[in-house]
């Protein structure tokens, strides 16, 4: 998932088009882009509550993983490409990233600790519940992640940031454009073979995962270059629009084909929102709204799960209770408010003070 705030600093390396977005000469705030973050978030865990429950809400949910792709390449790339072209070394690109990711992967795995404790009928096998904390995927079959299974995105990114770090940031726009020119031509050939786009969660599907992964990534990468170099043509719109539209995808009922959805989403709908999110800043007013639905995200995709297992013991998720509403509600609720208070009172606190270590130790203006 997109997992850094929109806001290192940018140079333009080449005279912007005419009508073109134009970076400024200081940190960028993408707010708009940062809400969409939040609202992407809070769509998948509607989407595996309703997989828990059978309740069919936002079905399409995971596709919201491919937008927070798009977004992590473009801020993986806003927030370091200048840093790399520098002479930021992958040993320290990495440190950033671990003191980014890792303190949310740790807390998360406490989490899954705490509703494995509560019969949760998951076989308990200490050996997998250990491997989460360091992101290390369980390969002999089921899900990787058997205790926090978004984690599967997580590790994939994790592997486009370091193929980032050691290669992609290096190359020029035209490479970049051939190896995504590359993976669409791949991507096409699954959808037309396979049919399904929702691939990752298992080893089986390492394969189609690293392909949807790289899509995604190198898709915001290319949206950043553009950015970068003043390519990104001006359209004006409500700064809440492209909010609206990446739920578009996931609404789409389940009737349709998912190789459609897939060619709409990616090909369409969500490169459209990143332009809108660039080009339509959010009123002041807005502001503390956007920076908590951008602050929640990182915590809320990675502590959901654990939660609603917790919520999985009460017997409440199922529908034959007779809770109604409060099936999806109560759980959805905690997971926010619990997001809430992990990136105010820990996760915040946290990697601000491993960012000043890495910085103080190694001088790599981090």
């Amino acid at each position: 998932m997109g997992t850094a705030h929109l806001e290192d600093f940018i140079r333009v390396t080449d005279t912007p088009a005419t009508n073109s977005v134009i970076p400024p000469p200081h940190r960028a705030h993408f707010l708009t882009l940062d809400a969409a973050r939040g609202i992407a978030a809070i769509a998948v865990v509607l989407h595996h509550i309703g997989v828990e429950n059978g309740s069919n809400i936002l079905r399409r949910g995971f596709f919201a993983v491919d937008f927070f792709l798009i977004l992590s390449g473009f801020v993986i790339a806003l927030s370091y490409e200048s840093k790399i072209g520098k002479g930021l070394s992958l040993g320290n690109f990495l440190k950033l990233r671990i003191a980014r990711l890792w303190p949310m992967v740790i807390l998360g795995g406490g989490l899954a600790v705490l509703a494995y404790a509560v019969n949760i009928p998951v076989e308990y096998d200490l050996l997998k519940l250990s491997l989460q904390f360091a992101l290390i995927p369980v390969v002999t079959g089921g899900l990787l992640f058997p205790f926090n299974p978004p984690l599967w995105s997580l590790l994939y990114e994790v592997v486009a940031n370091i193929v980032h770090g050691a290669c992609l940031g290096r190359l020029t726009t035209r490479q970049i454009s051939a190896i995504f020119i590359a993976l669409l031509a791949v991507d096409f050939a699954i959808l037309a073979i396979h049919r399904f786009w929702a691939a990752g969660f298992t080893i089986e599907q390492a394969p189609y995962a690293i392909v949807r992964i790289f899509t995604g990534y190198i898709m915001g990468i290319l949206i950043y270059r553009l950015y970068r170099d003043g390519r990104l043509p001006i359209i004006k719109a409500h700064f809440l629009l492209p909010l609206f539209l990446i739920l578009i995808p996931l609404l789409i009922p389940k009737m349709v084909s998912e190789r459609i959805v897939a060619v709409v989403a990616l090909g369409c709908i969500f490169p459209i929102a990143m332009l809108l999110g660039i080009n339509n800043p959010s009123p002041a007013r807005w502001n503390g709204v956007m920076k908590w639905l951008g602050g929640i995200s990182f915590p809320l995709y990675i502590t959901h799960m654990p939660i609603m297992y917790i919520w999985r013991a009460t017997g409440i998720l199922n529908t034959n209770s007779g809770y109604g509403p409060i099936v999806w509600a109560l759980p959805v609720i905690s997971a926010i408010i619990a997001a809430t208070i992990f990136e105010r009172w820990y996760d915040l606190p946290i990697r601000m003070r491993l960012r000043q270590v890495i910085r103080n130790r190694n001088m790599i203006g981090a």
